[in-house]
């Protein structure tokens, strides 16, 4: 028998999301046995999600988090929590996003403020109290 594993994470798991997310998507190699479903399969930071829904197709269900502040938070769904329609209990899920709701701020300034002599050929110098991301 195949083991009963989750596939993909609709989520950026170690990533940094800039909004708290209010649901979690997973999706698994096998359709779900929907009876062994409970909001309390899945944890966050220790405590359960709200509520669980099984999506279009079987394989795919969405738990609905409970509020969340920023910071690193870690994600569990526990082995054999979950089993698909042939009996298989789940493995072990682990992963981990931070909220990040905090723009950046410059944390120094090659211009003091009220600078106002600019003159040509100006270089500009600031350093931020966390790493800028392109978009």
């Amino acid at each position: 028998t195949e083991p009963f594993v989750l596939t993909m994470a609709f989520l950026s798991l170690a990533g940094t999301l800039a909004g708290a997310p209010t649901s979690f998507i997973v999706e698994w190699n096998d359709l779900i046995l929907l009876p062994t479903l409970d909001a309390s399969d899945m944890e966050v930071d220790g405590i359960p999600a709200l509520a669980v829904t099984p999506l279009q197709g079987g394989k795919q269900i969405e738990f609905t988090l409970p509020p969340l502040g920023e910071g690193v938070h870690y994600v569990e769904i526990a082995a054999g929590a979950i089993q698909d329609v042939q009996g298989t209990p789940s493995e072990l899920f682990v992963g981990q996003f931070t909220v990040d709701t905090t723009a950046p701020r410059v944390t120094q300034s090659s211009l003091d403020e009220g600078d106002l002599s600019l003159g040509s050929g100006l270089t500009y110098i600031a350093s931020f109290s966390e790493p800028l991301r392109g978009e």
